[in-house]
């Protein structure tokens, strides 16, 4: 197997691996709005794992990619090759095929930023949101204080809970 085709096979499954990713991203939005934090641990946890696997595919094909720069002899170019490059050697459908890889791994990695970015709004939002009802509900409890005849001391807590009293 020739070291394009590697590139090509590790292309391939970076982007399995990252629509894996996005689904779970998906799925994490779901879990924020429905406050299932035990849900989105979880799915954290998945996504974390995936993302290891990630790492491991970019540090291949960075190996092959280092090897495909001996095997053409680009050791004078000063930057890091890019798939541009790779498929300007190559056969008008295979470089259509790996090109389209990289087109679509792209697109996917822009959808799961907006997704991040919206998930990290929607988990901020929540947290606003349960911080005020905790201002809103330490607001309305008081420590009351005091002696007894016996000089014991009283404690009572008015307002414990934010609770319908005519139920």
């Amino acid at each position: 197997m020739d070291t394009v085709h590697h590139i090509e096979d590790i292309l391939r499954r970076e982007l399995e691996l990252y629509k894996q990713v996005c689904n779970l991203e998906e799925k994490k939005g779901e879990a924020i709005i429905s406050r299932d934090g035990s849900l989105l641990e979880m799915l954290s946890h998945e996504q974390e794992a995936i993302l290891t696997a990630i790492l491991d595919l970019e540090s291949e094909r960075s190996t092959f990619l280092d090897a495909y720069r001996k095997e053409k002899k680009l050791d004078d170019l000063s930057r890091e090759i890019t798939l541009r490059d790779i498929t300007c050697a190559l056969n008008e459908d295979r470089a259509n095929r790996i090109y389209q890889l990289g087109v679509d791994l792209k697109s996917l990695l822009y959808k799961i930023q907006a997704l991040a970015e919206t998930n990290e709004k929607l988990a901020r939002d929540h947290i606003e949101v349960f911080t005020l009802l905790l201002k809103e509900i330490k607001g309305r409890l008081s420590l009351r204080t005091g002696y007894n005849k016996e000089a014991v001391e009283n404690c009572a807590i008015e307002n414990p809970l934010v609770i319908n009293r005519t139920a």
